[in-house]
């Protein structure tokens, strides 16, 4: 780590680039990953990431994708469960 920054996010703006959840770039690599599991009522969503806060990296040569959702609702439960026990 150089200054407590992960090394391959130094340079973010040279090697990913941000887009939306949806980007058909990015549904053609998800649909890759071995976690993928199509619909069996043959339905094919935009949106591959989920709901509530989330940041879609992509390279800019469109091989590898990153994904971060943050999920509110369980951060709240836990801060609640914290507050009860302690």
């Amino acid at each position: 780590m150089v200054n407590g920054v992960q090394p391959f996010l130094i340079e973010l703006d040279r090697w990913w680039i941000e887009v939306r959840d949806g980007n058909h770039t990015c549904r053609t690599i998800f649909r890759r990953h071995y976690t993928y599991r199509p619909y069996r009522d043959g339905r094919d969503p935009a949106l591959f990431v989920g709901p509530e806060e989330k940041l879609v990296l992509l390279t800019a040569s469109a091989k590898a994708l990153f994904v971060w959702r943050k999920l509110w609702r369980k951060l709240l439960i836990f801060e609640r469960v914290t507050e009860v026990i302690a």
